[in-house]
């Protein structure tokens, strides 16, 4: 089975209606240069995954799915749509023109705490890629490194242009790009947009609290208490044993730290030329440039900790 690409967005304490909001993420996908030109259908789902309260039959267009999505738009509903995009695909090992599909979602307050999740953790929104495989870069010498990686950085500079663009029209909070092997923490992140510093601070007060009291609504215990068998899910299982209990290590000598953390060492650590980022018109990027996909920005919160006296 693949591993999805998710990217989640975040919104302060009043984010856009969902109903809204997915007709917002359908349009600003539908002008991203690499996307198809229709959506597969629109469902709603109200309170759980179980019960539907509307579907919509396949294709659309992108006017067509805002309609769709103004007859609903209640604080428990959750609204979904499929569409495609191309990219470059490596089923033989070569590179070749194809496709990935994604998943288009929004969800309202009342649907993340009858489903026992935790905003903090998933947002509000999310674009979902079927399959990471596309802008995972080869990092062993081999004999298709030379043809596979540049076009995989042509993948992943499309999917930030994406990001840019979404950043652009939401004007999210935050956004925090993430693969599915492993909680959506913000040391798990491959990408992070923030719209100012405030942003870090509370992510580091989710790991504390994750460190803590674990996190009941994902089923996860307190990482502090995790052992080498059981820190997949917390600490990435893309990882290696040796990476996740180092960095296990690192965040049980630096979390204590969190509460004492400023702004003003977030904007040290962004400005320390140690990490790539870039300045947006509002706020900044961060992530380990070119191939942000094989890597955690887990370095940027514990220097951030770091900083802290």
């Amino acid at each position: 089975m693949s591993t999805e690409l998710r990217i989640a967005v975040y919104f302060d304490d009043v984010p856009p209606p969902p109903g809204e909001l997915v007709c917002r993420l359908a349009e600003v996908f539908a002008g991203w240069p690499q996307a198809s030109a229709e959506f597969r259908g629109l469902k709603v789902l109200k309170s759980d995954r179980h019960t539907k309260v509307g579907e919509t039959a396949s294709p659309l267009s992108t006017a067509g799915l805002c309609a769709a999505a103004h007859d609903h738009g209640a604080a428990d509903e959750l609204f979904s749509t499929r569409s495609s995009f191309s990219c470059w695909r490596f089923p033989r090992g070569t590179p070749e023109p194809g496709s990935a599909g994604v998943w288009l979602e929004a969800w309202g307050p009342e649907w993340t705490v009858r489903n026992h999740e935790d905003r903090a953790i998933g947002g509000e929104a999310a674009l979902s890629v079927f399959d990471v495989r596309p802008f995972v870069a080869l990092l062993d010498p081999g004999p298709h490194e030379a043809q596979v990686n540049p076009r995989v950085e042509e993948n992943l500079d499309a999917l930030t242009a994406l990001v840019f663009r979404l950043v652009e029209a939401l004007t999210p909070r935050s956004i925090k790009v993430f693969s599915a092997h492993g909680l959506y923490l913000p040391t798990n992140a491959h990408l992070l947009y923030l719209r100012d510093e405030e942003v870090v601070l509370d992510d580091l007060a989710l790991l504390a609290r994750a460190w803590t009291d674990g996190l009941p609504a994902h089923h996860t215990g307190p990482l502090a208490e995790a052992r080498p068998d059981d820190m997949a899910n917390g600490f990435h299982s893309w990882r290696t044993a040796e990476q996740r209990e180092r960095l296990w290590q690192e965040l049980s000598s630096l979390l204590p730290r969190a509460a004492a953390v400023t702004a003003e060492n977030v904007r040290t650590v962004l400005k320390s030329n140690r990490f790539d980022t870039f300045t947006m018109p509002v706020g900044v990027t961060v992530l380990d440039y070119p191939h942000f996909m094989n890597a955690f920005l887990d370095r940027f919160y514990l220097e951030v900790l770091a900083a802290a006296r």
